[in-house]
Parts: C-alpha cells; sequence; structure tokens
C-alpha cells in the first residue's frame, strides 16, 4: 500500500513538471510556442481525455495557461507566414497542421469542461461566499479566483473571429480550405448553443459573437451547405435553442451582410424534417418556436419564404400551423403599410387572407382559438379590407358556439371589435339602411342601368315585351311613324340616332323608339346601322327586332353619361350594400351571443356582455333587449360576471365621455341669463338663474367667473326701499297675522290642560289602533297576507308577472317566510308565458343557494301538489316538470337521503294511485349515493304493498338500473343487490325486510333506530305511523324530547297539525344533519 501511494505521488509531481514546462514553451515567442505544440500535443491530449482525474481548476489553468495562449499565438503565426514571399508548401502544410492541433485541443477542452460543468448546478464555477468579517477560503486554499466560461468563450471566439479574417484558403493547394478544418471550427460554435444559458439576456454578445464567427465561414469558405442541416439538429435535440438561433440568423443577416437565403433555406430544411421526423415529439414545438422568435425579430427575413411556410400549414403538428399563421398575419401587416403595392404583393396578400380564413375551421381547438385572435389584431389595426370583412364575419360567426370556451370567448370578442373598429359606419339602424341602399339603387339605376342589369340582361328580361310592342307597331305602321318632334337634320347623326334609340330602349319606350328607326330610314337609307340582310316585305317584324338589337348594343357603354357621376353612385351603393351586409352579419351573430349569456362558462358571458354594450352604442335592433336582460346576471354568483354587468351599465348610464357637453350647457345657461340670445324672456332668464344658484351649490367654482356681472346690480339705489319693505311685511307682519288668526286665549290653569290634552291623545290612538284591528279581522288580514296565491292563476298576463314579481322580491329579501304555500307559486313553472317561468326558476335557484329553507319545504310542495283532494289535478306532465327541476337543485347528499325515507313513508300511507305514481316519480329524479340507496333497499316493506302498479315498480327498478352504471365506489354493487332483493320481493321469494316490518311494528314498546338516527312508530289505533327523529348523541346531554303528533296523511282537514307536524320534523332533520356535517 505504501509503495502504490509513492508511485502515485512520483506520477503526480512528473506531470506537475511537465505543465510547467508547456507553460514555460507557450509563454515564449509565438513562432517557437506554435512550432513546439507537437511536442506536447498528447500530454494535453491525455490529461482532457482522461477528464476524469483532472479538476476544474486545473482545466483553468490549461485554458489559461496553455491553449487561449496558443490561440493567440496562431493568429499571428499565421499571419507571418501569409506574408512571406515566395510562398512555401512544406511551411504551408506545417501551419494547416498546427492550426488544425490547436483548434482540436479547444474543442476538446469545450467538450470536457461542459461536460463537467453540466454536473453542477451551472457552468460558472464561482468561489464560495465568504463569511462576514472572514476571507475567501477558495482563495485561502488554492489561490483560485472566479472564473467565467461563457466570458472566455467570448474571448476565444474574437480570437478565432481575427483568425477567419485572414486569407487563410491560400495556405491550401488549391486555395480551399478543408471542409474537416472549417467544419472543426464551427462545430465549437454549434457546441455553445447546446447550453441553456446562451438564451439569457447577458450572453447577446457571445451570441452576435457566434453570428460573426458563423457569417465568416458562409461567406468565405461556403459553409451554407453544413450550417442548414447543423441548425436543424440542434432545434431537434436541444428546446431551448429557438430563442438563440433566430437571433444568430438576425445577426448575420441584418450585421455580418450574409444572404438573406440563409434563412429561407433553414426554415424549408426545418419544416420538411417536422414533416418527416414523427419521433421526436419536442421538434415541432421547438420549430415553431424558431419561426415565432424569427417572427417577432425581423419579419421582413421571412417574407422571401412566406410561400413556403403556407405549404406548410397542412403539418399535422398544430404549434407549427400557430407559428405560420402568426408569420401570415405580420406579413399582412407589412405589405398593408406600403403606400403602392406592386401586383405581386397585392396577389400576395390576397393568398394570405384566404389561407388565414380557411383555418378558421381548423381541426385543432388552438389554432381555432390563435386565429381568433389574429382576425381581432387585424381588425384592430385595420388592415382587413373592407370587401373581405362580411365574409370573415359569416365564417367567424360558427365559432360562436364552438366546443370550446377559449374560441366562443374569441370569436365573441372579435365581433366586439369589428363592431368597434368598422370602417362603415357609427349606427346601424337597419330600417334606415335599408331605405338609404332603395334610394341609392334607383339613384344608380337613373345615372347608368348598367350598373344594375348588363345589357345581355336586360335584353333578355324585356325581349319578349320589345317583341310584343314591334308586332303592333308593324301592324299599324303608319300611325306608328308618325312624330311630334321635329328633327334638325342638319346636325342629326347616325350616332346621335342610335343614342336616342339606346336611351328610349332603357327608358322601356319602345314605341318612341321605332318611331326613331323609321326617322333613321328615311334619313339616312343607306347607312349599315338601320339596316340589315334580313328581308324587309316577307319578315318585317324580325327585320325591325333584329335592327332594335344591332342599334342597341352599337351604343356606346358610357352613353350620355357623365363619367364621375357613375363612379360616385357606383361607390356609395357599394358602400351601402356592404355596410347593409355588415349589419345583417352582426346581427345574426347577436342571436347566438344572446344565448351565450346563460352560458355556464363565465369568460364567454363576460364577453357576451361587452359585445352587447358595444351594440348598444351602436344602435343594433336586439341589443336594447338584451342589454335589459342582462341584469338577470347580477344574481350569479361569479364575481366576475357581476362585475362585468355593473360595468357594461356603469359605461353607458353613468359615465360621461367628455366635459364639454356640460360646458356648453353652462354657457347656454349664462347667455340665457344675461339675454344674449335673441327672443329671450324675463322668465327664460329668471328660469336660467335658478338652475345656475342649484349648481351653484353643488360647485361654486362653476359660477364664480361671472359672479362680478352677477353683483352689479348692487350698487343700484332704485327700488332698494321697496324690497326691504317687502321683506318687512313677508316675515314679520304676515307670520304674526297668522298667529293671531290661529291662536287661543290662554287659560288659567295651563298645566292642567296639557295633562288632559295628553291624556286624550293616548285614548285616541287606542281607539285607533282598535278600530283598525276590527277592520283587519274582518277584511283580509285573516292570518297572514301571503298565503293566498289566487291571483297567480289569474287570466291576465299582466296581473301573474306583477303577483310573481312581488313575490319574489319579498321572499328574496326575506320578508315572507318560505312555507308550504310555496307550491302554488311553483306551478309557475309551466305557465306559458316565458317571462314568469323564468322568474320563477330563478327565485327557487335563489332560495335553494339559502342552506336548508329550499329542502324544509319540499315535503310540503310534494303533499300540496300531488293531494288527491286537490279542486284541480295537475296535469302529470306539469307535474313531472316542476318536480324534475326542484329536485334538481338539491344538490347535498344528507338531503336526498332524508327526501328517500320522507318519500317512502309517504308513499306507504296514501292510497290514492295517481299519488302513488306521483311519489314514485319524485323518487326516481334523486340523486343517489351509496347511502341513499341503502336507506331506499331498508324501506322496501313500505312499498311492497304498492309495488304492484307497474308506473312504482318502474320508477323503482329504473332507480337501481341507473345506479349499476355509477362509477362512484360501492354503488353499483348496492345497486346490483337492490335489484335483486326487488325482484325477490317481486316473485314473492322475500328479501330478508319481514324483520325490518317486525322492527317497525315492535317500536311500539321500545323505539328502535333506523339508519342510526330515525326511529319509526305505528300507532294500532289508527293505522297511521310517524317517523320520529333520534336527537340523542353520544357524548352530550340529552335533548328534550318533542311531542309525537300523528297526523292523518289521507286527509287534508288538519292543516294545522300537519303544518306543525312538517316544521318539527323538518327542523329536527336539520339539526340532524347540521351535527353529521
Amino acid at each position: 500500500m505504501a509503495s502504490k501511494r509513492r508511485n502515485m505521488f512520483q506520477k503526480n509531481k512528473t506531470q506537475e513538471m511537465t505543465e510547467n514546462d508547456i507553460k514555460l514553451k507557450v509563454n515564449g515567442d509565438p513562432q517557437n510556442a506554435c512550432e513546439s505544440v507537437p511536442s506536447f500535443f498528447d500530454i494535453i491530449f491525455s490529461m482532457l481525455h482522461d477528464s476524469k482525474e483532472i479538476s476544474c481548476l486545473q482545466l483553468n489553468d490549461i485554458f489559461d495557461g496553455v491553449i487561449y495562449r496558443l490561440l493567440q499565438h496562431i493568429v499571428n503565426y499565421v499571419e507571418d507566414v501569409l506574408n512571406r514571399e515566395p510562398t512555401d508548401i512544406q511551411v504551408n502544410k506545417e501551419t494547416v497542421n498546427l492550426s488544425k492541433m490547436i483548434f482540436y485541443l479547444f474543442s476538446m477542452f469545450q467538450r470536457t469542461y461542459e461536460e463537467k460543468a453540466s454536473l453542477k448546478t451551472d457552468n460558472l464555477i464561482v468561489e464560495p461566499k465568504r463569511m462576514r468579517g472572514g476571507k475567501s477560503k477558495s482563495k485561502k486554499q488554492d489561490g483560485h479566483i472566479s472564473w467565467d466560461w461563457n466570458a472566455k468563450k467570448k474571448l476565444t471566439l474574437a480570437v478565432i473571429n481575427s483568425f477567419l479574417q485572414l486569407d487563410i484558403a491560400q495556405l491550401w493547394c488549391p486555395p480551399v480550405a478543408e471542409e474537416s478544418f472549417i467544419n472543426l471550427i464551427a462545430n465549437c460554435c454549434y457546441k455553445m448553443f447546446e447550453g441553456q444559458e446562451i438564451i439569457q439576456a447577458k450572453n447577446k454578445p457571445l451570441r452576435d459573437s457566434i453570428a460573426q464567427v458563423l457569417s465568416l465561414l458562409v461567406k468565405k469558405h461556403n459553409h451554407i451547405m453544413t450550417l442548414v442541416p447543423s441548425f436543424v439538429q440542434i432545434v431537434k435535440h436541444h428546446e431551448s435553442s429557438a430563442g438563440a438561433l433566430s437571433g444568430c440568423l438576425v445577426t448575420m443577416v441584418r450585421e455580418c451582410d450574409c444572404d438573406a437565403g440563409v434563412v429561407s433555406r433553414v426554415i424549408r430544411e426545418l419544416c420538411d424534417t417536422v414533416q418527416e421526423d414523427h419521433l421526436t415529439a419536442s421538434l415541432p414545438k421547438t420549430a415553431a418556436s424558431l419561426i415565432t422568435e424569427l417572427t417577432e425579430a425581423d419579419i421582413t427575413l421571412l417574407a422571401p419564404s412566406i410561400a413556403t411556410l403556407v405549404r406548410y400549414l397542412l403539418l399535422e403538428a398544430y404549434p407549427m400551423r400557430i407559428a405560420i399563421l402568426v408569420a401570415v398575419v405580420e406579413i399582412i401587416c407589412l405589405l398593408s403599410e406600403e403606400k403602392e403595392p406592386s401586383s405581386k404583393d397585392l396577389k400576395t396578400k390576397e393568398y394570405l387572407f384566404k389561407a388565414l380564413q380557411k383555418h378558421i375551421f381548423d381541426q385543432n381547438t388552438y389554432v381555432r382559438s390563435k386565429v381568433c385572435q389574429l382576425w381581432i389584431k387585424l381588425v384592430t389595426e385595420r388592415k382587413v379590407p373592407e370587401d373581405k370583412i362580411v365574409s370573415v364575419l359569416k365564417s367567424m360567426k360558427y365559432l360562436i358556439t364552438d366546443k370550446s370556451c377559449h374560441v366562443s370567448k374569441n370569436a365573441i370578442h372579435f365581433f366586439s371589435v369589428a363592431l368597434q373598429y368598422n370602417p362603415f359606419a357609427n349606427r346601424f339602424i337597419m330600417s334606415e339602411l335599408r331605405s338609404m341602399l332603395e334610394k341609392k339603387k334607383a339613384a344608380l339605376s337613373m345615372v347608368n342601368p348598367e350598373q344594375i342589369l348588363s345589357r345581355e340582361e336586360f335584353w333578355e328580361s324585356y325581349e319578349a315585351q320589345i317583341i310584343e310592342c314591334l308586332s303592333k307597331l308593324v301592324e299599324d305602321d303608319d300611325t306608328s311613324g308618325e312624330m311630334e318632334v321635329e328633327l334638325d337634320t342638319n346636325n342629326l347623326t347616325v350616332d346621335n340616332l342610335i343614342e336616342i334609340m339606346y336611351k328610349l330602349i332603357n327608358e322601356k319606350c319602345f314605341a318612341d323608339a321605332f318611331a326613331w328607326l323609321k326617322q333613321a330610314e328615311k334619313l339616312f337609307p343607306d347607312s349599315p346601322e338601320v339596316r340589315c340582310n334580313i328581308d324587309k316585305d316577307t319578315h318585317k317584324l324580325n327585320y325591325y327586332i333584329t335592327i332594335f338589337k344591332k342599334a342597341y348594343f352599337a351604343a356606346p357603354i358610357s352613353l350620355a353619361v357623365n363619367a364621375d357621376d357613375v363612379n360616385v353612385q357606383t361607390q356609395l351603393y357599394q358602400k351601402l350594400k356592404e355596410t347593409v351586409a355588415f349589419a345583417e352579419c352582426i346581427n345574426e351573430a347577436g342571436k347566438d351571443i344572446y344565448r351565450m349569456l346563460m352560458s355556464k362558462g363565465s369568460s364567454e358571458v363576460v364577453e357576451a356582455v361587452g359585445f352587447f354594450t358595444t351594440a348598444f352604442q351602436f344602435g343594433l335592433a336586439d341589443s336594447k333587449k338584451a342589454f335589459r336582460d342582462m341584469l338577470v346576471l347580477m344574481k350569479s354568483d361569479q364575481p366576475t360576471v357581476k362585475e362585468a354587468v355593473a360595468e357594461a351599465y356603469r359605461s353607458i348610464y353613468l359615465t360621461m365621455p367628455d366635459a364639454s357637453g356640460s360646458l356648453n350647457l353652462m354657457q347656454k345657461l349664462w347667455d340665457k341669463f344675461f339675454k344674449k340670445i335673441p327672443g329671450t324672456s324675463d322668465d327664460d332668464s329668471a328660469a336660467a338663474a335658478i338652475i345656475l344658484d342649484m349648481i351653484a351649490k353643488l360647485n361654486i367654482q362653476l359660477v364664480i367667473d361671472n359672479l362680478s356681472v352677477v353683483v352689479e346690480g348692487l350698487d343700484d339705489p332704485e327700488n332698494f326701499l321697496k324690497i326691504e319693505m317687502w321683506q318687512y311685511f313677508d316675515c314679520d307682519v304676515f307670520n304674526n297675522l297668522k298667529k293671531c288668526k290661529d291662536g287661543v286665549a290662554p287659560e288659567k290653569n295651563p298645566d292642567v290642560e296639557d295633562e288632559f290634552d295628553a291624556d286624550n291623545e293616548v285614548a285616541a290612538d287606542d281607539a285607533l289602533y282598535e278600530i283598525i284591528g276590527q277592520m283587519c279581522d274582518k277584511q283580509f288580514l285573516s292570518e297572514s297576507p301571503f298565503n293566498n296565491y289566487i291571483v297567480l292563476k289569474d287570466l291576465s298576463k299582466l296581473v301573474r308577472t306583477n303577483t310573481v314579481t312581488v313575490l319574489s322580491h319579498l321572499i328574496s329579501r326575506e320578508m315572507v317566510k318560505v312555507r308550504g304555500q310555496i307550491a302554488e307559486l311553483t306551478l309557475c313553472l309551466e305557465d306559458p308565458e316565458p317571462q314568469i317561468a323564468d322568474r320563477v326558476k330563478h327565485l327557487m335557484s335563489d332560495i335553494a343557494q339559502k342552506g336548508n329553507t329550499l329542502y324544509n319545504v319540499i315535503p310540503d310542495i310534494i303533499s300540496r301538489l300531488s293531494n288527491p283532494e286537490r279542486a284541480e289535478r295537475i296535469a302529470v306532465d306539469s307535474f313531472n316538470n316542476i318536480i324534475r327541476y326542484i329536485l334538481s337543485l338539491v344538490t347535498k347528499e344528507r338531503q336526498n337521503e332524508l327526501l328517500v325515507e320522507k318519500l317512502c313513508v309517504r308513499l306507504n300511507e296514501t292510497s290514492d294511485e295517481r299519488q302513488c305514481r306521483d311519489l314514485a316519480f319524485c323518487l326516481g329524479e334523486l340523486s343517489y349515493n351509496d347511502k341513499s340507496l341503502r336507506k331506499l333497499i331498508e324501506c322496501f316493506p313500505l312499498l311492497k304493498d304498492h309495488l304492484n302498479m307497474p308506473q312504482v315498480y318502474s320508477a323503482i327498478a329504473g332507480i337501481f338500473v341507473s345506479c349499476q352504471k355509477s362509477l362512484k365506489p360501492g354503488v353499483k354493487e348496492i345497486a346490483m343487490e337492490g335489484n335483486d332483493r326487488l325482484e325477490r320481493l317481486i316473485s314473492g321469494e322475500g328479501d330478508g325486510g319481514d324483520d325490518y316490518e317486525a322492527r317497525l311494528t315492535s317500536d311500539l314498546v321500545t323505539p328502535m333506530k333506523c339508519s342510526g338516527r330515525d326511529q319509526i312508530t305505528k300507532n294500532t289505533r289508527g293505522g297511521r305511523s310517524t317517523v320520529k327523529r333520534n336527537t340523542k348523541t353520544p357524548g352530550k346531554t340529552p335533548a328534550r324530547r318533542p311531542k309525537k303528533i300523528i297526523y292523518d296523511s289521507d286527509s287534508d282537514s288538519s292543516e294545522e297539525t300537519f303544518k306543525e307536524t312538517r316544521s318539527r320534523r323538518t327542523k329536527q332533520a336539520i339539526v340532524e344533519e347540521s351535527d353529521s356535517d
């Protein structure tokens, strides 16, 4: 063991001596240092190769003392060799070998050091923090100061840049640098992109240095063929390299004068790799990140390759589609900023718009959502042409009801932005817009009918009328040939006649046109314009029809019409047409957005509120109704929805755009007061003064500027005495006269009078209260003013609506207690008026959110609605709909469990078949867990007498069948067990429930617990049963046992007893539920 230690010591000593010798050689003359590299290359190589036996501090010394100095020396050495004359081929070869050795040592050091650095938290090896008042231990132990590898890399790249600036190709014969040597230098740069620290902002100088080195390799040594696949491989294997590579490409093109085709080639190769490689999951995301970074850095670099990018929109990876679409939008914005775009740019822009609009219906949710955001950006920046807005709106309309909440939210927001930034109008009242469109259409038809119908369309439409008219005129040729207008034959030409005929035909004056044709035959008998090859004698009608058509189509297009007027009218007509189409699209979308107001997602609701706020400001048709209906959302339990509605109403009704209107009003009031406005009377001036006085009481600063003008009248002594006299008579004399008139002579004993008056006042108050009480007893206040709901069945819609509104306010504000009479109010859930039904639904939802309030009255609601002695029995469908909605509001499992037991007891007590079916339906509408299913199985003895009814049996069996599909633990097994016991009970085999029924019977002697809480007793005299709650809790003082009340469930004559029993039972159940919770 001792000898082994000595050998190790001697080995370390020899190595240390060798390192010192190397440093001495390197620190000498550059030429000698470079030429001595072959003598110690193997030593440095072996040290870097066996990296496990070398520490980081030793690596630092090797780099600073050997490798970095050699890199500096090789630059000077190569420069000296290149400057020698004549060129020595042998020296050049030796120089190339020395350069290869030095750069290979640097590449080995880079790999070794970064492998060691990857084992630590980062690649920056710093000295430990020194203690307060102490010295650095690392400096004290090995004298090492913090060593920054990133800073060393930047210095090294600067040296490599200097090396590549030289004409190193002259060292080879022929003068082309070896590809392996160029790749050796380039691989050192590529290696630096693999670290995550390269994307940090502080390392931007390092990224720029890498870009400079790679630019020299591309420009001087044709490294582009290797750079492109190398960049792609870096992107493929290192997710964090996208930002650094994009910055490098931008620097290479913008600052280092590289060809912009580098970016296009990298993008094309990257997209091809993504399309072919389906194994690397992170590749599409990293590639998309690179494209996005390039888009944000400099979109002009991607503009030449946009056609290539659009072709890759068919890639399956959705991040790539998103990145490409972002680039598409940026290029659209870039092309839209050009003042005089070329035809090529216009075609490219049109092509990109089509690609973007196509992906509105992309199969991926994230892509659809991003496309909505991109269209929002284009509309906000006003980059969408007017002729494309309507088509985009029609496509975007289908995304409002998208299954994804993000897509739906962004689609609604798009319509809000499109309306806010629309280029058409600031008000969209459809009736006015359509009337204006018809007027412009008529005006355009008068100026140039061809803007409405082409010549071919016009002739095809009116050819039958022309033939009919000409046939009559040909028969009476002499009469039709007579003309009332005398022609000036000196100035008339054939062209003038054709123009006149053209106008007459357009105005549908066919007889006048025929008359002018007859005159043309006389005036110009040899003119070919009014002749044809058809024989006039034999086919006279066809002859004139042919000439008519020939003259009509021979007329100039802009005949007798000012071209500027036509253009103006055409533009106005097209503008109005697009405006009407835009308004119609917004209105159609508003119907879908209105339905989103009641959506479960808060984001969609907030965006819908914002849309209707904007629509209300633009005067859309249905916006007022939607704006009123938004008030219902103030009852939402989501704070964001409430805040959105409040902000909408605040912005519409409470927020003033600016103070200019108020200032103008103030000025008008002062003008009225000073009578500067013509026709202002004294009363108008006084009214203005009163309003100004009210304003001054709120803010004196608003009127203080004109105060000097107001108080000028105080210096005028005219009528001063009259005012003083008027104040004296009004305040003193008049008041004293009134007191004397109403006054009474004083009595001798005022104290006795006061006591007597006080007694009389008390007696009068008592008598008044007695009279009011008697009147109320005889009239309308028998017990409570809120137990008579007969007006809910009134035939008048207005009466029912007002009644529901009043009751809703009273109940929601807890001014009236929620009791069993609310069952009459639930009947309004089936009211034919949707407004009344919706109001009752909101009321029930509010009651359900107030603890156990709704649960406490559900038994009474079911009892009253299913009462067989009810005056008007409720229809089965109406009862089912009401109960289905009411029971859907019960969400607590404990409440469902208790309702199961109550309904089973009630079902056992009833003998009416309709009521049995109703109660069985109620059981089927409850939600079940393992405890409630157990409770239902335990209550089988109470149900067995009614299971022979098909409806009751199907309802109970349906509960177990549906529960067998449940995913809750234990529910499926209990449901299967319950179904088996139900079948045995029906078949008469028994289900073990006889013991349960026996326990119910024995409860007459000793009350027995049921389900750990309840006791069911049987009264033998009346055959009536009562469920009594066990309120004893272990470990607590037993509470006083409530009075046992037995009620007749088949009779409603003793309603007070029934109500008292229900109330006590409900309170007891609530106490037990709170204890269990």
